[in-house]
């Protein structure tokens, strides 16, 4: 009984993907860090040197249809070939909290609300070229962002407007030294208007 309420969770979570991809296709969007040289300690935001963390991705959320996202996933090329775990929280709505690279990562209470999960790397989604000079690390999941609530009333009818766009903070969990203009790729990827379960 257990094994077939897994398969049906299974099939259902597959058609729900399915259908996703059916309406839209994947939507990949890239952004490019060029990190601190220094030391990051474990717990501190991730972003451009001395810059703010915060990284709004537009177009991985449809403004209409049957449904919201599902976040799929993050692959990561480090050209230091450090590797080191990484949080991503996911927020719909735009951050009002300061989250700024190699300081302590701490979630405004203004923003509790609108955080919608996390997607994690760690040095077991990792592996590295021939050299060991560039690490390549990737994470898969199914992460739903429900259209509804990404949603703000704008007028009397209450038809309001909706965004496509989502927010991430990215919480370093390692310690990595990257030395001096070094670019970390991060790639974000999405079923925009998924169909929710």
């Amino acid at each position: 009984m257990r094994k077939l309420a897994i398969t049906a969770l299974a099939f259902v979570l597959s058609a729900a993907i399915a259908c996703a991809q059916g309406i839209t296709g994947t939507v990949t969007t890239q952004v490019v860090i060029v990190p601190t040289s220094t030391a990051y300690s474990a717990g501190q935001c991730f972003g451009n040197a001395g810059a703010s963390a915060i990284q709004p991705l537009a177009n991985l959320i449809l403004p209409s249809g049957p449904g919201g996202t599902w976040f799929i996933g993050v692959t990561l090329v480090d050209s230091t070939g450090s590797d080191p775990a990484i949080d991503f929280l996911v927020f719909n709505n735009a951050p009002v909290g300061t989250y700024t690279d190699h300081a302590n990562c701490v979630v405004n209470a203004s923003d509790q609300s609108y955080l919608q999960g996390f997607v994690s790397i760690t040095s077991t989604n990792c592996i590295q070229d021939q050299s060991a000079a560039t690490g390549i690390c990737q994470v898969t999941g199914a992460l739903l962002i429900p259209l509804t609530a990404n949603f703000s009333v704008t007028g009397p009818s209450g038809g309001g407007t909706r965004s496509n766009t989502i927010w991430i903070v990215p919480i370093m969990r390692g310690t990595p030294t990257y030395g001096s203009s070094k670019s970390i790729y991060i790639n974000y990827k999405a079923y925009p208007d998924a169909a929710t379960p």
